[in-house]
């Protein structure tokens, strides 16, 4: 009986481990500089698995490192700049840029979502931002139970005074979707026939294939979630990833770094690592 209790509970740790894998990091080396460590992160997992995932190995790498190199360049971003991308310009509101059969589709959707008591957006009538925000703010709506790593790790860079860099500031992150076109925007909305099943979907499929560590299933989901993206692929990831490595590779030549950045940008065509490659670093997978 006691053999069969011990067994039990060892079937059970080893169902508990093997639920997910272990956050995807890579080891970044070249001839004049010392190692630095990229880590792939997503922004829709549960602060519950957060401990699982944080590991001893990966709490180390960042702790041996003097430079936190994050996605988002806070210190350089501009509230007005940023503030520009967003609206729509001239004090117009979603209806006076949209035809009718668009906004009531629009005006439909949002009117759907607020049902819940959970969801209060903004009427479509009196919103001043893009089309393609004003879905964001939705889809991307009550996000408290959500574990953000680079906020986790910004607070820790802060608090060991470690140096900081950013790679993108808010204003050139949301000038890439400020320049969609009309048709773009529209055809994005017209793939949303529910908000907010849209949006529990999409989290659970990108949190299922991160805790698979499946990179490529990872590129998949948002390359079909958004297909705005894929259109513009080089605008959303190419060229940006060879302006960041040009932006960092002086970090990465004198400074022991530790990067976060969205899984996203680390599968499919000119992804970060392979960019990375390009410029004559050597990338190895460790974990």
């Amino acid at each position: 009986m006691r053999n069969l209790t011990l067994a039990i509970l060892f079937l059970g740790l080893l169902f508990s481990c093997s639920n997910h894998a272990e956050i995807p990091v890579w080891e970044i080396t070249n001839a004049d500089g010392p190692k630095s460590y990229l880590v792939g992160t997503i922004d829709y997992m549960d602060k519950s698995e957060n401990g699982d995932l944080l590991n001893e190995f990966i709490t180390n790498k960042f702790n041996e490192a003097s430079t936190y190199i994050t996605q988002i360049d806070i210190e350089n971003s501009d509230f007005l700049l940023t503030k520009q991308e967003l609206e729509i310009g001239m004090n117009q509101t979603l209806k006076d840029v949209m035809n009718k059969a668009d906004f009531k589709y629009l005006q439909n959707l949002v009117e759907e979502f607020n049902i819940s008591e959970k969801n209060n957006l903004l009427s479509p009538d009196s919103n001043r931002t893009k089309l393609i925000f004003y879905l964001q703010d939705a889809l991307y709506n009550n996000n408290q139970d959500n574990f953000y790593f680079e906020q986790y790790f910004m607070k820790q860079a802060m608090a060991s005074k470690k140096n900081i860099v950013g790679l993108e500031t808010y204003q050139d992150f949301y000038r890439t979707q400020s320049q969609l076109s009309d048709e773009e925007q529209i055809g994005f909305m017209r793939t949303i026939d529910n908000i907010e099943t849209f949006s529990i979907n999409y989290k659970d499929n990108i949190a299922k294939a991160y805790k698979k560590g499946n990179l490529v299933e990872i590129e998949e989901v948002t390359r079909n979630t958004f297909p705005y993206q894929q259109v513009n692929h080089d605008n959303f990831y190419t060229k940006k990833h060879k302006f960041w490595i040009t932006a960092i590779d002086t970090n990465l030549t004198q400074e022991k770094c530790f990067i976060t950045l969205n899984a996203a940008n680390l599968s499919g065509k000119g992804n970060f690592i392979e960019t990375l490659l390009s410029k004559g670093y050597k990338v190895d997978k460790i974990q």
